[in-house]
């Protein structure tokens, strides 16, 4: 008689899973190259408001020295590292511990940008880089101009009034309408 194994038990990988992580290591990044382009891929949050972008990305345990940002062809590009080391002292032995990642992450940016005031700043393991808009991007309020015919003075709207160059006996009408 034929042994019925179910799939996901010991010993037999389960196929999906198998196809799940054959792709996800596919589409990740360098995986055509054969090799892996970053160590750890922070995460990004972008925010639109009246005059600029927020881009807000999250990279814990990264110093500011060690983030740079660049901006080449309307294209916003983050590199950072991380470097970490820890030791610690137990029972007279020194234990050391070291942790390294790096990430590159790079975005459009819309083509109303001001590239050339960009701030950034990095606080409690977030990045928060300020892209303002350029002026033809931010909203504004346009006046709209015009003027009103000038009346003489003491006349009021819709009365007559006798010009002095009139023949007498005629009145004029002070405001026309065509």
């Amino acid at each position: 008689m034929a042994n019925l194994v179910r799939r996901g038990e010991a010993g037999i990988p389960d196929l999906r899973q198998e196809i799940d992580t054959l792709f996800e290591q596919f589409f990740s990044p360098g995986a055509l190259s054969g090799y892996r382009t970053a160590d750890f891929v922070p995460k990004l949050e972008v925010t639109e408001a009246e005059d600029s972008y927020l881009l807000r990305a999250e990279v814990p345990g990264v110093a500011p020295e060690d983030v740079e940002i660049d901006v080449n062809n309307n294209i916003l590009t983050l590199r950072g590292q991380k470097k970490r080391e820890e030791k610690r002292e137990f029972q007279g032995y020194e234990y050391t511990e070291r942790s390294y990642g790096s990430f590159v992450r790079s975005i459009q940016l819309p083509p109303e940008t001001d590239s050339t005031r960009i701030a950034a700043d990095v606080r409690n393991g977030v990045l928060e880089v300020r892209i303002p808009k350029g002026e033809a991007a931010r909203p504004r309020r346009i006046a709209v101009g015009g003027r009103e015919e000038t009346k003489p003075a003491g006349v009021k709207e819709g009365t007559t009034e006798k010009r002095p160059d009139a023949p007498s006996g005629g009145k004029q009408p002070t405001a026309r309408s065509h």
